[in-house]
């Protein structure tokens, strides 16, 4: 990865702000790629060298608590429901910290925990306030992925109406797989369910 190689010339040995960049760039990759134990490995590798820029930044503490409770979910998506506390714990601290960006992204969390979970009814509940609550955050690519799993959940001419707007705004940033950046943005076990109705 371009990410990598760009540190192997870093001049510092400390654990600088380019070497946590790094770690979310890899972390990022990880997901995407559907690799989510190697992530989980590479985040708790990472944790102790990522405490002082949590300490002293709330938005480092933030990513970094975010990023957690994804790979968790992924974790949870792949057959191990012992995540799900995990990511729920970080939905938790997210919730502590008084941010709106940080409450909508807790909201995030907690849909996809309640959907992992079977509680498909609350968790479409949570993915319509998160899609409002993010777009106001100026957070419009997680917005159209808390508005394409409302529209998986639905599973209704409603739901299709969404899921079609999600993909639309995705086409238009040129992402080239929608379903891959979803399941980065907003990982879990959404699977195929039957109708919810609210």
């Amino acid at each position: 990865l371009e990410a990598a190689a760009g540190m192997a010339r870093w001049p510092s040995q400390r654990f600088d702000l380019q070497h946590r960049w790094e770690v979310c760039s890899l972390l990022e990759a990880d997901l995407y790629s559907g690799r989510a134990a190697d992530a989980w490995d590479r985040l708790q590798a990472a944790w102790p060298r990522l405490r002082w820029t949590m300490l002293a930044f709330q938005n480092a503490r933030i990513e970094m608590r975010f990023f957690r409770a994804r790979i968790a979910l992924a974790r949870a998506a792949d057959g191990e429901p012992s995540y799900l506390r995990k990511a729920a714990a970080d939905a938790a601290r997210l919730e502590g910290e008084d941010a709106v960006w940080a409450t909508a992204l807790a909201r995030l969390v907690r849909a996809s925990v309640s959907a992992t979970s079977g509680s498909r009814r609350e968790a479409a509940s949570l993915l319509g306030t998160a899609s409002a609550t993010l777009l106001d955050a100026g957070m419009a690519h997680y917005a159209a992925a808390a508005q394409y799993r409302r529209g998986q959940l639905l599973g209704d001419d409603e739901g299709r109406a969404l899921q079609a707007e999600a993909t639309r705004f995705f086409q238009d940033q040129t992402v080239v797989n929608v379903e891959r950046i979803t399941n980065l943005l907003a990982p879990g076990n959404w699977g195929r369910a039957p109708h919810v109705a609210i």
